[in-house]
């Protein structure tokens, strides 16, 4: 095993790690903004993010996102925590440079479709509403509220159903702006992967 480091001039670290004889491909970039660095009044604007690049960017419809890479047997997703939210793509090592492409395409250019804002805000909501029916979730949430207090740690890294229904297609491009650049990013993959190529795909960030 290989392990490679390039810190690009944008301030992107990427980070590869080369398996020899690897049957699959794993692409991960991690932002550096989660629950706890959102204001009160932004509070679950990471997860909201996190569901929005998602749904199309300016290449690609969320459909074709979901077909190109189902199309070669991989997967996509994204989850977000209180210290960074990260997206990642897995797919078979013959279409490495499938997964990377998308991977790179979601999470560099978000087209935040007013219709799409929409329909999220109304997922994240039932989100919100399940939560406090599911008795491990809302002990994890209580937890956090007698540990932390008021602090951005306590709260519950979905947001809160006021901040949620109140925020517009403005407040979450302006947090992306704020948070994902270059320098706030890291850019990984491991398995059947090449360095070099993985180092171009992140001359994309800008």
């Amino acid at each position: 095993m290989t392990i490679e480091r390039t810190d690009l001039p944008s301030g992107l670290a990427v980070v590869t790690e080369v398996v020899p004889g690897a049957r699959s491909a794993s692409f991960g970039c991690w932002v550096r903004v989660g629950g706890r660095d959102e204001p009160l009044d932004r509070a679950g604007a990471s997860h909201f993010l996190e569901h929005l690049l998602f749904k199309g960017t300016a290449a690609r419809t969320g459909h074709e996102i979901s077909e190109a890479i189902e199309s070669v047997g991989g997967e996509i997703n994204a989850h977000t925590a209180h210290e960074h939210t990260a997206f990642y793509a897995r797919v078979p090592a013959p279409a490495a440079a499938v997964g990377l492409d998308l991977l790179v395409d979601v999470v560099t250019s978000p087209a935040f479709d007013d219709d799409d804002v929409e329909s999220e805000r109304q997922v994240i909501l039932e989100e919100l509403h399940l939560a406090e029916d599911e008795g491990d979730d809302r002990v994890l949430s209580l937890a956090h509220e007698a540990l932390w207090g008021d602090h951005p740690l306590g709260r519950e890294v979905l947001g809160r159903l006021d901040t949620i229904a109140g925020m517009d297609r403005a407040a979450i491009a302006g947090f992306f702006d704020q948070h994902y650049h270059p320098a706030n990013l890291v850019l990984v993959a491991a398995g059947a992967v090449d360095h070099a190529a993985v180092v171009a795909a992140g001359e994309r960030f800008e």
